[in-house]
């Protein structure tokens, strides 16, 4: 009896130390998953990282021009009324030297005085002031609402 027993407890350890080792195994091959699904989301968080940093510069450039777009239409005529102020110049074949326009003024350089201040007056131009300097002459219109 005594022999049997431990005939079995002779086989019973290598199939424990088997059994452990089985165990031990599926235990790394669960944890090794579990890394590479770790390394996957990890990668996949750095690429989401990478395209928000991309989407808040760009973001930030849009914002940019948004505001300069706003700083522009803020302090400019629409483009009718600049379209218009040419087209009084072009119909006269007014040749300027200088045009700069700044707040709510059309200013204008010009060699020869020319006869379109009543056109100018059609579309709503008011001549503000009228200057000449050798042989330059500057006005500047105002739009009238």
């Amino acid at each position: 009896m005594a022999f049997v027993c431990g005939v079995l407890l002779a086989l019973a350890y290598p199939l424990y130390l088997y059994t452990q080792k089985s165990f031990y195994e599926n235990e790394k091959t669960k944890y090794e998953n579990l890394i590479k699904k770790q390394d996957d989301i990890l990668e996949q968080v750095k690429i989401n990282q990478k395209q928000n940093q991309e989407f808040k510069k760009l973001q930030e450039e849009n914002e940019l021009k948004v505001d300069l777009l706003q700083k522009f239409y803020a302090n400019a005529f629409c483009y009718k009324d600049f379209y218009d102020f040419l087209k009084v110049l072009n119909s006269h074949q007014a040749h300027i030297e200088a045009l700069h326009v700044k707040n709510n003024d059309f200013i204008i350089e010009l060699k020869n005085d020319y006869e379109f201040y009543e056109d100018f007056k059609k579309h709503h131009f008011v001549l503000k002031n009228k200057e000449v300097n050798n042989g330059k002459i500057t006005l500047v219109f105002e739009k009238s609402l």
